[in-house]
């Protein structure tokens, strides 16, 4: 088997995983900002561990680390509302339209702005995908959702953000670096993302006794998973 194909295996076991805790989090009313602060801190301990084994080399270019410390900061937009739609509408919605919806953007970011070029029947596969999870948005969603519109909106909105940060981390390896390094960036970013909109929220105060108060260590295993 291909490298890519396991890589692609792998990535989709961890999104998986990682999905299943953030409909936990949804359902347990965990604070997603400290959700998505834990995750951050984390990811940065275990991409710079990768950084030390494979001995890449932080890139030399300070705009491109920014790139990718704003896809981090992006990233983690959507990982918060992420937690918030999940409390509106079921996982039976939201995953098969985010699913979609995302990686349609993505498809349509590199048609304009890399180039890439596919053949009819990739179009056809696309058209064709985009039957299923519409099928399942009907009149008696209504009733049944907690917020079916709202639930929705965040969908369109958290597939926008997963879209850009897509773009932004394609663009810094198109350029020349690694996805180790990218990674790092892009963990220092959701860390920081996540501490900037704590404190504009909740002040320095508040961001501190919102740790204190909502911080054990249940909420903190699900977010590193």
């Amino acid at each position: 088997m291909e490298l890519w194909f396991w890589a692609a295996v792998g990535g989709a076991i961890l999104a998986g995983l990682s999905n299943f805790c953030f409909k936990i989090a949804s359902k347990r009313n965990y604070s997603s900002e400290l959700f998505s602060l834990y995750g951050g801190l984390v990811s940065i301990v275990f991409a710079g561990i990768a950084l030390i084994i494979t001995g890449d080399t932080l890139f030399t270019y300070a705009y491109v680390a920014l790139v990718t410390m704003i896809a981090g900061a992006v990233a983690t937009m959507g990982g918060i509302m992420k937690v918030y739609a999940l409390r509106y509408i079921d996982t039976t919605i939201f995953f098969p339209l985010f699913k979609l919806l995302a990686p349609l953007l993505a498809v349509i970011a590199g048609i304009i702005f890399f180039g890439e070029q596919y053949t009819w029947y990739q179009y056809l596969g696309i058209g064709l995908s985009l039957t299923v999870p519409l099928i399942l948005i009907t009149n008696a969603e209504r009733g049944r959702q907690s917020n079916l519109a709202a639930g929705l909106l965040f969908v369109v909105l958290i597939s926008m953000t997963s879209a850009l940060a897509a773009f932004l981390n394609k663009y810094a390896i198109d350029v020349g670096m690694t996805v180790v390094v990218t990674l790092w960036y892009s963990s220092i970013g959701i860390f920081i993302g996540t501490s900037v909109l704590l404190l504009s929220t909740l002040g320095v105060q508040g961001a501190w006794q919102s740790i204190r108060q909502q911080s054990n260590i249940t909420l903190f295993g699900y977010a590193t998973s």
